[in-house]
């Protein structure tokens, strides 16, 4: 029983740092800056079509005859870390997950400062308030 006791703060522990993680607004800046180095390399690397990204032998062809020559060495690296087709590749959509459970998060942990925003909240004032407004004599 005093085992469970010592664990459950530890495994608390953790839960909580996990929330704070996922709920951080500095892990949403740095998964918003991986997606837009993503984005300008996918804008500045030239991309495989849909047709031959799905297809592992033409992708091959296309990476040996089009995009080696230009690239060398460095077509091969690219095409390992499947930067050619990079808005379909795991670090895009791993990446844009996380944002997305970042976002989800930080709008938990922060539901009720939003609700008490959006109701208007509740003004507390002193009954004293209320008899001295009553009665100006």
């Amino acid at each position: 029983m005093s085992e469970r006791n010592h664990k459950q703060p530890a495994q608390m522990s953790l839960y909580r740092k996990l929330w704070q993680l996922l709920s951080s607004p500095r892990l949403a800046l740095v998964l918003i800056l991986v997606l837009v180095a993503l984005c300008l390399i996918g804008a500045l690397l030239v991309q495989a079509p849909s047709e031959i990204t799905s297809n592992p032998e033409s992708y091959s062809l296309w990476v040996q005859n089009i995009v080696k020559p230009k690239l060398g060495l460095w077509a091969d690296i690219f095409s390992f870390l499947r930067l050619f087709d990079v808005f379909h590749s795991p670090w895009f959509i791993v990446t844009g997950s996380l944002l997305m459970i970042n976002i989800l998060f930080c709008t938990i942990n922060r539901w009720n400062n939003i609700s008490l925003m959006v109701r208007g909240g509740n003004i507390k004032l002193a009954r004293e308030f209320f008899v001295k407004g009553t009665d100006n004599k």
